[in-house]
């Protein structure tokens, strides 16, 4: 559950983040929303199987200042539509009221740990799942358009690229975690689980992306979510903005936790309490309530699927090992040895 509660966030609970990487391709997202199990099954495995280490000897030093930064940018991302959608909910507290509560949000499950995050996730990844099933079926049912005649098509590699794209942000997004997650499971059980959670969200954003088709003026939405529920009474919207304020929180929770991990590495703070660590982060992303949702999904997302990708392709590349001089000077005293054995 803390894998599917990873990738359930801001941009994927409210729906701007398939309007934007799927729905907009028409037809051809409606296959690309397929294609996106077995891509999602394979970084899952990758993750789980890895250690955060072997990302370091792949890229250095910088590995940890990259890591830092995406995860900071995604923790903008949740927060800032976190904080949006709260003032709604809580429309009678000021904005200041709404950041502290966020803060102390943060701080309480940060507190906890990787074992604080995994448990809040099976408590909210389930009532998200339930509550997203029911968003898109509602909207396919009492959808206006038909959505086989949507949409002309689309450049079909433009649709597989921005799949492909959207794939590795997430790799990028939960790279820290999984590694993390992974570290007591077999490697039965990390196929087991990462095919689950892969088929999880893939039926998730091909059932979400059907209604969004099937809602056109949904996609113009900041959140199209709410274009598919327009039909429900005012209590029943309430509810479903608590659902997706809850799928906001996990990400946020997942990419605070990540920026912990790599401070908690850092030599420079090594001297911190966590707490001061903690709090730190929990600062530091506030900066994120300053910005426009929307503008990083459609702008910032796609730019971090790019750099996920590089990033999948230089791991995976095996790196050549050199021997070093004083190997290679015993190697070839062997051959000498095994050549005058030979000559005798």
């Amino acid at each position: 559950m803390a894998i599917v509660g990873t990738v359930i966030g801001a941009g994927f609970a409210s729906g701007k983040e398939i309007a934007w990487f799927f729905s907009r391709f028409g037809v051809n997202g409606i296959w690309t929303s397929v294609l996106i199990i077995p891509l999602f099954a394979i970084i899952f495995i990758f993750g789980l199987n890895i250690k955060n280490e072997n990302l370091t000897q792949k890229l250095g030093r910088f590995a940890p200042i990259l890591f830092f930064l995406t995860n900071l940018i995604f923790s903008f991302a949740m927060l800032s539509a976190s904080i949006f959608l709260l003032q709604d909910i809580l429309y009678f507290l000021p904005k200041i009221v709404i950041v502290i509560i966020m803060l102390a949000l943060q701080l309480l499950v940060l507190s906890k740990g990787i074992k604080g995050f995994s448990r809040v996730c099976s408590i909210l990844v389930p009532f998200l799942v339930v509550f997203l099933l029911f968003s898109s079926f509602n909207g396919i049912i009492k959808g206006e358009n038909s959505v086989l005649i949507t949409y002309e098509l689309i450049e079909t590699f433009s649709s597989v690229w921005f799949c492909v794209i959207y794939v590795s942000a997430n790799f990028l997004l939960g790279y820290t975690i999984l590694g993390k997650l992974g570290t007591n499971l077999t490697k039965k059980h990390i196929k087991v689980i990462s095919i689950i959670s892969a088929v999880i969200i893939g039926f998730l954003i091909s059932v979400l992306n059907l209604s969004i088709l099937s809602n056109i003026y949904s996609m113009s939405l900041s959140m199209p979510i709410f274009g598919l529920l327009s039909s429900l009474s005012p209590v029943l919207v309430k509810m479903v903005e608590v659902f997706v304020l809850f799928a906001m929180l996990t990400t946020l929770f997942a990419t605070d936790q990540a920026l912990l991990e790599i401070v908690n590495d850092s030599k420079i703070v090594s001297k911190w309490s966590v707490i001061k660590k903690s709090l730190a982060i929990c600062l530091l992303v506030l900066i994120g309530a300053f910005f426009n949702f929307s503008e990083i999904v459609e702008n910032i997302y796609p730019v971090m699927g790019v750099v996920g990708l590089i990033i999948f392709v230089i791991i995976i590349i095996p790196k050549k090992s050199h021997p070093k001089l004083g190997e290679m000077e015993i190697g070839q005293n062997d051959d000498i040895d095994e050549k005058k054995n030979e000559t005798y």
